[in-house]
C-alpha cells in the first residue's frame, strides 16, 4: 500500500483531476490500480462538486467539506 500527499495551492492553474488522473497513470505503469483518494481539510467550491468527488473516489466525501459553504458573510 502506497500513499501519495501533496498540496494543491491553485487548484486553477492545476484541477484536482489532473493531478488524480496523473497519480492513477503513474501507479499503472508499476501495475498499482488507485483503492480511494482523501482530502484533509476544504477545498473551493470551484474546485470539486458532488460529480468530481465521485471520479476523485474521495472516501467519506461530504458538502460540508466545501470551504465556501464554511465561510460567514461578516
Amino acid at each position: 500500500l502506497v500513499q501519495v500527499s501533496m498540496n494543491l495551492t491553485d487548484v486553477d492553474v492545476t484541477p484536482m483531476h489532473v493531478v488524480y488522473d496523473a497519480v492513477v497513470r503513474e501507479a499503472a505503469r508499476f501495475g498499482v490500480t488507485v483503492a480511494e483518494s482523501e482530502l484533509v481539510g476544504l477545498v473551493p467550491a470551484s474546485a470539486v462538486g458532488a460529480a468530481a468527488a465521485d471520479r476523485l473516489a474521495i472516501g467519506g466525501w461530504s458538502a460540508s467539506r466545501v470551504l465556501d459553504s464554511r465561510l460567514v458573510d461578516g
